[in-house]
């Protein structure tokens, strides 16, 4: 089935008054452009975003036959399997997102096996971002507010979906200097906080604790910019390691704050902007909507150049995959 199908399905058996997304680290990262989307945008359903292990044993009483929970997970992580099957315990419309297995996915399908509906997904550099897996979460959030409410951002969505790989394309290639000067200033720094906002603090958080974090082995505080200025900014000093990403669209004011403090107190922070990543063409009123999948795919360039600096081979785990946990 297709994800307008699987939607289509589900709403002519109920009505849905919440939706749940439930995956762990870079798959819950995945999760946030729809996240974001459908709180900002509908009107009569609720949305949240848990860890799966969190969803599994604090199960919210809302999860009933009116809810849907959407799980993603690449190879079928077992917190994510579980989430899955407690969801449809309580009589939710269950949804896996899971990875294609001739590309690293689970060749078991074991969360498929979990849930009622199954959307394979692909996420390679080789491949159109419309494969990947938060591009699908993404339409999927669009296709159910549209089917469920009608929105009427949708065909400019459509629009912005075609023009995406082009959008990246041009964005990696224009911010390649920006890259170098990021792994030029930060090569062998200990921490690198990373902050952000909105749409792309899903980016931000998954750069933190994926790329820097579990692959470079890089401590790296994820910082809401509104939440920089509740506790966070008193770590600020000259030469704190910090990349901070702007988004375009409505939560750029948080951004711009957090911009001018640092570049007050700070003076060596690295800045990310949307606003600057070729991203014209993508429908003004939907644009915000698209600023994680452009950020996350330019940040992967930092990721690569940060490796080869440091020389630090990213396949490298010291405990994921190698000891019981």
């Amino acid at each position: 089935m297709t994800i307008s199908e699987i939607v289509k399905d589900i709403l002519s058996k109920a009505e849905i008054k919440n939706i749940f997304f439930v995956a762990c680290g870079g798959s819950r990262a995945a999760c946030w452009p729809a996240k974001f989307f459908l709180e900002t945008e509908a009107k009569h359903m609720a949305t949240t975003l848990f860890t799966s292990n969190e969803f599994v044993h604090a199960t919210p009483v809302s999860c009933n036959d009116h809810s849907i929970v959407v799980a993603c997970s690449l190879r079928g992580t077992p917190e994510t399997v579980e989430a899955l099957r407690v969801g449809r315990e309580r009589g939710a419309y269950t949804v896996a997102f899971t990875g294609d297995p001739a590309f690293l996915g689970d060749p078991d399908y074991a969360l498929a096996r979990a849930g009622k509906y199954m959307v394979p997904y692909r996420n390679s550099d080789k491949l159109s971002c419309l494969e990947g897996n938060s591009v699908k979460l993404f339409q999927f959030a669009v296709e159910l507010l549209h089917q469920a409410e009608g929105y009427s951002g949708y065909q400019d969505v459509q629009k912005g979906l075609t023009v995406l790989d082009d959008v990246i394309a041009a964005a990696r290639q224009k911010a390649g200097p920006l890259a170098q000067k990021f792994v030029n200033a930060y090569e062998r720094k200990d921490t690198i906080y990373v902050i952000g906002s909105g749409p792309s603090f899903g980016t931000a958080y998954a750069f933190s604790i994926c790329s820097l974090m579990e692959i470079s082995w890089i401590h790296s505080p994820t910082v809401h910019a509104g939440e920089y200025f509740h506790g966070p900014f008193e770590t600020t000093g000259p030469d704190l390691p910090v990349l901070l990403l702007k988004n375009e669209g409505a939560t750029r004011a948080l951004d711009e704050r957090a911009d001018r403090f640092l570049a007050q107190y700070d003076g060596g922070h690295q800045v990310l902007d949307a606003q600057e990543l070729c991203m014209d063409a993508i429908p003004e009123k939907v644009r915000g909507y698209f600023n994680g999948f452009v950020l996350g795919s330019v940040l992967s360039d930092y990721l690569n150049l940060l490796g080869k600096a440091r020389r630090h081979d990213r396949s490298v785990r010291r405990y994921m995959w190698q000891v019981a946990y």
